[in-house]
């Protein structure tokens, strides 16, 4: 954690938010096109804009060495060598002298992993590996004799016979003799399937192998942290990783000891298993891809990233960086899961580097993360690539991203040489942003002081439904064509019923992974409970999106928090199968049968996947299914966005925020395009020209904080309740002034609420904080009963 994971006392809060110490300031990446340092001594011109950063706003830099490949200047002295890392205290020492802070990036250019081409060279064996298919056609009757590319470097994983017609599988490790398969072929239309694993050749550690990736680290963290301990902890306090993702053709990463850790795992032998992850072998398929996807996942987060999170925090650092496409809504195929990898770091990250609002559905998954695990930080890599940006884009960017739970910007923006290859810097360099850049870092360094620790309240949950992502994924192999990019399953709506809750209903949600359900959640008397030390969170209303396989102990979970009074919305598809797979089937009825109690109809009954349902039960428990109406322009099915709207504002829940009036975004999957698709399509254009109206709530020690912000086209003009009784001022991260808010108490739906008059012009945003002057609300209380307060209209909610 930056900062510990302690909230904040009111006057804590108000001394940092007037103050705003260089330890809440944005860190922004520093590319080193060119020569940082000779002989020990930083450039003139590096040390001289060095200076020029902090007086503009910045807290600091993260050196990011550069080759020369993407056309510009190379890093020197050459990253890695005994030169680079000597030379490197000259920036620590100017960083310690102006009281700065530096973050260590792990590599040469991205992504991480090459150590900048010398993992290759000292620890071929540690490099990537990946899974290859052979396939050979028979004759019923034939005698085979057939030599296997297994051997040496080359693992076998699985060697089968699938019957081509009715997809029965024999397992043919029995028949191996002296490197060969040999067997005879039975009646039927066989094929031979061997899958072996076999080096990547492209230079990157195997992130699935934690030993191999403590073998990257000591070429980079180790040599870092050995030579420089006495600036741990005021000078650097954390260190960057950038861009992982399944590295290997068709993303078909795989690591030799795969097999041994999934039967551990699931309790039986996964190789007869692997063709379910090129084809259809029967009626478990979906069980055998979710397992193996599933043990993929774990294998890549315990591996690279539990690596470097081991060794920063016996280092007194923390870790953070982010995967490729964290805004990706599967996933599975391209880095496994959302939330795995992002359990091990000293802060979760992300970025938002390619277009205005492209990364926008990563926002919050990433910050949900943090909830789910009890990380107080989220960092953002943030700017960079936009083909457009000006101080509009600027400023709604970032409070986009401080509304979803953002609290550490890294701004992607510049560069040693003063000519970036993105011609973007936003510094004292840039003529068109010279003026801003100022204002800009004083107003992100507000935001982060109030939105850091603490913990978030909301009233709804989403269940991540990555069991069922995992069960519909296929591994191929071609040749890849440029970026390798994901497919989302039709029926993973997820992020689109995310972006309806939050930027159409102007609510607030927390996606809860499975493991988190299992492992820290309860249900009692129709809530839901988050029982983390700090970040504890209780929620009224589950969705549960669409899906075809769900965990069983969720499941369950999921009937208690409903029989017990609690609101369940489903959508899309009703779940038909166990993730907990057993041959017996057992798992997947169990499914069927609570889904059928609580619903009226099983996942299996596809007729009523059509029609909306709603089941109530004498606790005040309420299930909905809503069917998908619609398809997005991502291709993935997904409810109308007033439907979802209508049951919210309907359901009896005393939610925590009412913002009235509200511009709405109606996302249909627009957000979820792939990036070639999203620039050709003209979306960043538009939303620049629309945008959303959010907020987020945290709670500190002794004090509420709410965060607006109106990154639409129009100006806000209207009223926002808050649940409870407050004493709201309004503190504004623009200019750092503090007033009182004009309020009142209202009595809205049987309960005290505090309506707040605002107003917010296009591409702004404030902060609601209610100070703990208990007095006064004391002095309310005895002037007017709750009872006597006047009920609110309920027309004034039509937003």
């Amino acid at each position: 954690m930056l900062n510990g994971k302690t909230a904040k006392e009111y006057k804590e809060l108000r001394r940092l938010f007037a103050a705003m110490p260089m330890e809440y300031r944005p860190v922004p990446f520093y590319h080193m096109d060119g020569c940082f340092a000779e002989n020990g001594v930083l450039c003139e011109d590096a040390a001289k804009n060095i200076v020029q950063y902090k007086k503009s706003g910045y807290g600091g830099l993260c050196p990011l060495p550069v080759s020369a490949a993407a056309g510009h200047r190379a890093t020197s002295p050459e990253f890695g060598t005994a030169d680079y890392y000597d030379s490197y205290k000259a920036l620590l020492d100017k960083a310690k002298e102006l009281d700065m802070r530096i973050i260590f990036y792990d590599d040469l250019d991205f992504p991480t992993g090459r150590a900048g081409g010398e993992m290759a060279r000292a620890f071929p064996g540690s490099t990537a590996r990946m899974l290859c298919r052979y396939e050979y056609e028979c004759m019923e009757g034939q005698k085979i004799c057939r030599e296997l590319h297994s051997g040496g470097d080359v693992t076998l994983m699985s060697l089968v016979a699938v019957e081509v017609d009715d997809r029965h599988v024999i397992d043919l490790r029995e028949f191996i003799e002296d490197d060969c398969v040999c067997w005879t072929v039975p009646d039927g239309n066989w094929n031979i399937e061997e899958y072996v694993c076999t080096s990547a050749e492209n230079g990157y550690v195997n992130y699935m192998n934690y030993d191999a990736c403590m073998d990257y680290i000591s070429l980079t963290y180790k040599r870092f942290a050995d030579r420089y301990q006495d600036y741990i902890g005021d000078v650097v306090n954390m260190t960057f990783f950038d861009d992982l993702q399944y590295q290997a053709p068709n993303r078909r990463m795989w690591d030799d000891r795969f097999n041994e850790i999934f039967e551990e795992k699931y309790g039986f032998d996964p190789a007869p298993c692997y063709p379910a992850l090129w084809e259809d072998i029967g009626e478990d398929t979906p069980h055998y891809k979710a397992l193996l996807m599933d043990c993929r996942a774990h294998m890549f987060a315990d591996g690279f990233f539990k690596a470097v999170g081991d060794f920063t925090r016996r280092n007194a650092l923390a870790s953070v960086g982010h995967v490729a496409e964290p805004k990706d809504a599967s996933g599975s195929w391209l880095y496994g899961d959302h939330f795995l990898w992002r359990r091990h770091g000293g802060a979760v990250g992300l970025d938002l580097i390619h277009a205005y609002m492209y990364g926008f559905n990563g926002l919050k998954l990433a910050s949900s993360a943090a909830y789910n695990y009890d990380i107080d930080t989220v960092a953002c890599e943030i700017y960079g690539a936009y083909r457009q940006l000006d101080r509009r884009i600027l400023y709604c960017e970032a409070m986009n991203a401080f509304a979803k739970g953002v609290n550490f910007m890294i701004p992607h923006t510049l560069w040693l040489s003063g000519h970036a290859r993105i011609p973007h810097e936003v510094s004292h360099r840039n003529y068109k942003f010279k003026a801003d850049v100022p204002e800009l870092l004083d107003y992100m360094t507000r935001c982060q002081t109030l939105l850091r620790g603490g913990r978030h309240i909301a009233d709804i949950a989403v269940l991540y439904p990555i069991h069922s992502i995992h069960s519909q994924e296929f591994l191929y192999e071609s040749e890849p064509k440029g970026w390798e990019f994901s497919t989302t399953p039709a029926n993973a709506d997820y992020v689109t019923l995310i972006n309806t809750i939050t930027a159409f209903s102007g609510r607030d949600v927390t996606v809860i992974h499975p493991e988190v359900m299992s492992e820290r959640m309860t249900a009692d008397d129709g809530m839901l409970y988050l029982n983390n030390t700090v970040n504890f969170e209780r929620y009224r209303v589950l969705f549960m999106p669409g899906m075809s396989m769900i965990s069983l102990d969720n499941l369950r979970m999921i009937k208690k928090f409903w029989e017990g009074g609690g609101i369940l919305i489903a959508t899309v598809e009703l779940p038909s199968r166990a993730m907990e797979f057993t041959p017996d089937k057992n798992a997947d009825a169990e499914v069927r049968r609570i889904i059928g109690e609580i619903f009226g109809t099983s996942g299996t009954d596809r007729d009523s996947m059509t029609e909306r349902l709603e089941k109530h039960n004498e606790n005040g428990g309420i299930a909905y299914f809503l069917p998908s109406d619609k398809t997005a322009a991502d291709g993935v099915y997904h409810v109308d966005s007033k439907a979802v709207d209508e049951i919210l504002d309907n359901l009896p829940v005393v939610y925590d925020v009412e913002m009235l009036n509200i511009p709405r975004l109606d996302d249909q999957g627009m957000l979820s395009l792939i990036l070639p698709a999203f620039v050709n399509h003209g979306v960043a254009d538009a939303l620049i020209k629309g945008g959303v109206f959010s907020y987020i709530h945290k709670r500190q020690e002794n004090c509420d904080v709410y965060f607006f912000a109106n990154s639409t086209a129009a100006d806000y003009d209207g009223r926002v309740l808050l649940r409870g009784e407050h004493n709201p001022e309004l503190w504004n991260p623009h200019t750092g002034k503090i007033r009182r808010a004009d309020y009142e108490l209202v009595n809205w739906r049987g309960e005290v609420y505090t309506k707040v008059a605002l107003k917010l012009a296009s591409a702004e945003s404030v902060f609601i904080v209610s100070s703990p002057e208990k007095e006064l609300l004391d002095i309310i209380r005895d002037a007017v009963d709750p009872r006597t307060i006047e009920v609110f209209v309920a027309d004034e909610n039509k937003k």
